[in-house]
């Protein structure tokens, strides 16, 4: 995957792109053994965001 994003990257940069913002490129990774989320509408629930 980090060699896919590499590509798109360097493909838009090529063509003069200045920068990307990657809003969620923490969800591109986990610690080992951090628990799943789980069912994120309880969440939604709490604080009226969907987000």
């Amino acid at each position: 995957m980090r060699a896919d994003v590499a590509r798109t990257l360097r493909f838009w940069f090529d063509r003069g792109v200045d920068g990307f913002g990657i809003d969620v490129a923490y969800s591109l990774i986990k610690a080992p053994g951090l628990a799943d989320l789980g069912d994120a509408a309880a969440l939604v629930a709490l604080d009226g965001h969907p987000q």
